[in-house]
């Protein structure tokens, strides 16, 4: 890629921004601003003055959002970085110091440096799913507390708050998730790709969600991208005569935890699965690592039926040597119902290469 000048390098706070601009004579200017929407509009015009091709920033939990919505509605474009890598670069350059002033002249530099590809950006629809996704885990995560603290606890009225408290998270849980599927239900394409990830066994409802919201890639980048984007995917650690362990790193920790726990009823229940599960603990690995071995082949299997538009159904095939055998159907009588699930059944010459 061609470094094209100038480079701006953002540090996103809550109130404030620190803006440095890196020009080809290695000259870098910077200023702060606050982070309203007004100042971001002047910010973008006055990047687009001076030329700026590139906007780098790192993820802060959601506060970098509005910076590159705002930034891409002018026509910039805005590189996402982890802020772990900026961080190991800015060790590897010598740079111990840390101020918003240097990490915006350090994201510019890195810019420069590593030539980032611009993050595309969801649409608003996966934005609104991921946000009540991970708000149903909160409510979830604080039901369990006040659940844990009721069997602690001997106060009568202690007790009957923790109750009381329960109630009402049980109520919003219901309406976060009645809100999840109605915003799901209301676009085709989501539903119809729920259909397909629930059909898998061992992904239940809960499940399939966070899949739509924390990988929308799934289906569109390859079965090693996507395993590696959940933090599933086993890294080499070879070099000359040694063979190190293979260990995977990094991910979405938020949906590698869900399906983690899905793995737990998948590995039992679903019979592509199983076989794996039990051939591994035979060598005698771990049951974690058998089930992040399951985990790993499910998003494989996931990303081929994503990819042909086909449901999970087993039951109806037979692979033997490699070759597909015809399911046995019944004859329906005239008078039963067509089958009302529109998308095509799973199919195993198609599904051969993820399955085996």
């Amino acid at each position: 890629m061609t470094i094209a000048y100038p480079i701006a390098g953002i540090d996103v706070a809550k109130h404030t921004l620190d803006v440095a601009v890196l020009d080809a004579e290695q000259n870098c200017t910077i200023w702060s601003l606050a982070s309203d929407q007004v100042e971001l509009r002047k910010l973008a015009r006055r990047l687009i003055a001076r030329g700026v091709r590139l906007v780098v920033l790192e993820a802060t939990g959601g506060l970098e959002v509005g910076v590159m919505l705002a930034l891409e509605a002018e026509g910039l474009r805005v590189a996402r970085i982890n802020p772990q890598r900026v961080r190991e670069f800015a060790k590897s350059i010598g740079w111990l110091a840390k101020t918003d002033r240097i990490d915006a002249k350090l994201l510019a530099l890195y810019g420069e440096r590593m030539r980032p590809r611009p993050t595309p950006l969801t649409s608003e629809i996966h934005r609104r799913l991921k946000e009540l996704v991970a708000r149903r885990k909160q409510l979830v995560d604080a039901r369990a507390k006040e659940k844990t603290r009721a069997h602690q606890c001997s106060d009568d009225l202690v007790r009957t708050s923790i109750f009381d408290l329960i109630a009402h998270l049980n109520a919003q849980i219901t309406a976060v998730e009645a809100a999840i599927d109605k915003l799901i239900d209301g676009e085709p394409d989501l539903a119809k790709k729920r259909r397909i990830v629930r059909s898998f066994g061992g992904v239940g409802a809960q499940s399939a969600n966070a899949i739509l919201a924390y990988l929308p890639e799934l289906g569109v980048v390859s079965h090693k991208k996507a395993s590696a984007l959940v933090g599933v995917a086993p890294f080499a650690d070879d070099s000359a005569n040694r063979s190190g362990k293979r260990m995977t790193a990094g991910g979405r920790a938020e949906l590698r935890q869900m399906l983690y726990m899905a793995m737990q009823a998948g590995y039992r229940t679903n019979p592509k699965l199983q076989p794996l599960y039990r051939r591994l603990r035979e060598r005698g690995r771990s049951h974690k690592c058998a089930l992040i071995a399951c985990l790993n082949k499910m998003i494989k299997i996931l990303t081929a039926m994503l990819k042909t538009d086909t449901t999970f159904m087993p039951q109806n095939t037979r692979i033997e040597h490699g070759c597909c055998t015809k399911p046995e159907v019944r004859q329906s009588s005239p008078s039963s119902p067509p089958p009302a699930v529109a998308i095509p059944q799973f199919r195993a010459h198609v599904l051969r290469g993820a399955l085996n």
